[in-house]
């Protein structure tokens, strides 16, 4: 079976953060869909970095399609059908995410990050850029956004291509 955003985003909250405030399994989504964000990236990807979620590499894997289980079935209970419900809220847009948040680990971990201690929610403390790093980061997308914008886009004749749809022009 292969697995949507959605369900990668719900295991993950119900991996990492099942049992933890609704603020904390917010900010567990939030860290997977701003590192989706900033590598242009989807939310499975994301997920079965090596390094990132354990559970997840043996839980998911590659296929020629997307991801796919390696269980039989998704977890089931209260637990799953809360994740479940806020990975669409949050994916549809109705539960905000928590901006400049990349990272966090569970309290009695140590990891020695070179990123900036947001704040701790439950049993996990979140991490994000520096404000330096943020303001390179925002002037990096400024300068690519201006590049696609200054494409001059124009309607081609029909009789230059025998089509009538836009073209891009550099």
């Amino acid at each position: 079976m292969v697995v949507s955003a959605l369900v990668c985003l719900a295991l993950t909250i119900h991996a990492e953060a099942r049992g933890e405030p609704r603020e904390g399994k917010i900010a567990v989504a939030s860290v997977v869909l701003n590192r989706v964000d900033h590598n242009d990236s989807d939310v499975c990807t994301e997920v079965v970095k090596p390094g990132q979620f354990p559970w997840a590499r043996r839980t998911l894997r590659k296929t020629r399609d997307g991801y796919a289980l390696m269980q039989k079935a998704l977890p089931s209970g209260t637990n799953w059908d809360s994740a479940l419900e806020l990975a669409g809220a949050v994916l549809a847009g109705d539960v905000a995410v928590m901006p400049n948040i990349t990272s966090f680990h569970g309290t009695s971990e140590r990891p020695g990050w070179k990123l900036r201690r947001q704040f701790a929610i439950g049993g996990h403390v979140f991490y994000g850029p520096s404000p330096r790093a943020l303001a390179l980061a925002r002037e990096a997308a400024s300068a690519r956004s201006a590049r696609r914008s200054a494409v001059e886009v124009r309607p081609v004749l029909a009789t230059d291509l025998n089509l009538n749809r836009l073209v891009s022009v550099n």
